[in-house]
């Protein structure tokens, strides 16, 4: 009987250690986390990538076609750019003034560092449509490869965000509803 009565205590003993490791106790528990985590991905990031992307999608690579076909100016093709550039930096600007939660950090330098090569990439773009015809095209592919580093700190970023989200058991693969609560 005692033996028995042991084991019942070791086997509750367990239980409560294993109860007590998987509760969030902390004002930075993993429900918490998570919460701030999601809030952050729906605004600030849905923001970015809203911003960013559409930017990317609508009007600066129908503009990279047209310039390499001659459809576009050259001339005009640089003005664009400089305007991209300032849109980008804005997107950074207003993506900085967010603090991430720590868990997304990590992803957050990485955004900032795609923001950054972007920029780089759009001054390059903007050079290489006004340099001598002679060239342009070796200027472009410059420029696109800054681009293209650029979009993979871009992918690094996501991949990382995506995993903090999957840790977390939000389905990434789910469209993000953006929020509108955050102000930042």
């Amino acid at each position: 009987m005692r033996r028995l009565l042991l084991s019942g205590f070791a086997l509750a003993a367990v239980g409560v250690a294993v109860a007590m490791a998987s509760t969030p106790t902390t004002p930075g528990s993993s429900q918490t986390d998570r919460a701030s985590v999601v809030a952050y991905r729906a605004g600030p990031l849905q923001r970015l990538i809203s911003q960013v992307g559409s930017l990317v999608v609508y009007q600066i690579k129908p503009a990279l076609a047209d310039v390499n076909t001659g459809k576009l100016p050259p001339q005009r093709f640089t003005y664009q750019a400089a305007g991209w550039k300032a849109n980008i930096a804005l997107a950074q600007r207003q993506f900085d003034a967010c603090t991430p939660p720590g868990p997304v950090r990590a992803a957050a330098v990485l955004y900032d560092q795609a923001l950054k090569q972007y920029q780089q990439a759009m001054q390059a773009f903007g050079s290489a449509a006004s340099a001598p015809r002679a060239h342009r095209v070796a200027a472009m592919h410059s420029a696109a490869q800054l681009a293209n580093a650029a979009d993979a700190v871009w992918n690094r970023a996501d991949a990382d965000l995506d995993q903090v989200l999957r840790g977390y058991g939000v389905d990434t693969r789910k469209p993000v509803m953006p929020s509108t609560s955050l102000t930042c």
